[in-house]
């Protein structure tokens, strides 16, 4: 059965990793960067281009930057206008209104407003400004489920996620539901940009029953696109962009969700991460590889810090996340005679990354 499925998902994820697919010319508006894209700090041309349902294509509105948003604003013209679908395209800039871009992933929503109508948003994309010495996301793979104490809490149990990098290109697959309560499945893949994902979505179903002889999925089709902000390596933001009509100035929905890594065998407690973990600094760096054989040490560790000692005498202490229990740690020290070597924040249940001396450093697990 295996093989047999294994030659219909290579088309699939090939469909997912081309750029002219057929699900990235459904949208009406896009939002699309320079090439290269500039950091933060520096000038940051974004072009806005699409379909416009008559001759008198839309103005462009100063971009308007707040926290970690941008908004674009296209304004329809009053003018006596033809019937003609007609394409329209504006560079606009919003480092120029913010006077510089912060180092972070920007949400960018494209909205249309009329006076007298409430705005209508037409595209969203993430935007990540994050400077060249930032450290990519490694997303663990696995299992990973919406986060209720994350920013969006619009999802629960019932919705997840497998996550699965390879290199530079991400695949994720969401299990979920349709309306009328049917499962359904997605499934999204492409290049992977500092602490960014932006993939075309796909929806399968009709497919092989569990006990049933093998037939191809007969319903496979573009249901919008999946942008993911990673906040770590075990934490996530997830948004599920779609077309609500097929109106080329019909508003698109966006529907976000946190989430995380799942935890589903562990300890939710400091115990969690005792065991033995390898120590792999990067080339060049001041610390030597090693490996640790972690005890917990619950007479000093706290429901806030876990204490994890080893028998050569180096000592790891872990911040818990108390909305999180079942976790990774949200920050990680690695002491020695007292002395903090290393420090590890971007943290998953199976690898603890951070810096010793300005250099990369990981710790993992050993299973």
């Amino acid at each position: 059965m295996r093989q047999r499925w294994l030659p219909l998902l290579g088309p699939i994820l090939s469909l997912l990793l081309c750029p002219l697919s057929a699900a990235a010319q459904t949208r009406h508006h896009e939002i699309t960067v320079a090439d290269p894209p500039a950091r933060a700090g520096s000038s940051l041309p974004l072009r806005i281009s699409g379909q416009w349902p008559n001759t008198c294509v839309p103005a462009v509105l100063p971009a308007q930057v707040s926290g970690n948003t941008i908004d674009i604003l296209l304004r329809r013209g009053d003018q006596i206008c033809g019937d003609a679908v007609t394409p329209y395209s504006h560079t606009i800039d919003p480092a120029q209104a913010a006077g510089t871009l912060a180092d972070q992933i920007y949400r960018v929503r494209l909205w249309l407003r009329e006076d007298g109508h409430p705005d209508v948003l037409l595209a969203f994309r993430l935007l990540d400004v994050r400077g060249g010495n930032t450290r990519a996301a490694r997303p663990e793979g696995g299992f990973w489920a919406p986060d209720t104490a994350g920013e969006f809490a619009s999802s629960g149990s019932g919705i997840g996620f497998m996550v699965e990098r390879q290199g530079s290109t991400l695949a994720v697959t969401t299990n979920a539901y349709l309306a009328d309560g049917q499962a359904s499945w997605y499934l999204s893949a492409g290049a992977l940009d500092l602490r960014s994902f932006r993939g075309e979505l796909l929806a399968t179903g009709g497919g092989q029953a569990l006990w049933s002889h093998y037939r191809d999925p007969d319903q496979i089709a573009a249901a919008g696109t999946l942008d993911v902000e990673f906040l770590g390596d075990a934490a996530a933001n997830f948004y599920f962009v779609r077309a609500s009509g097929e109106g080329l100035l019909d508003p698109v929905e966006v529907m976000p969700i946190s989430a995380r890594r799942m935890n589903f065998a562990l300890d939710t407690d400091g115990r969690a991460f005792a065991g033995r973990w390898s120590l792999v600094p990067a080339a060049g760096g001041s610390l030597a590889p090693a490996v640790f054989d972690l005890s917990h040490d619950a007479a000093r560790s706290t429901p806030e810090l876990a204490v994890l000692t080893a028998a050569s005498g180096e000592e790891l202490r872990c911040e818990l996340d108390a909305a999180r229990r079942d976790g990774p740690p949200a920050s990680c020290r690695l002491l020695a005679a007292g002395a903090e070597i290393a420090r590890f924040e971007q943290n998953a249940l199976g690898r603890l990354g951070g810096i010793a001396d300005g250099t990369a450093v990981v710790l993992l697990r050993v299973e």
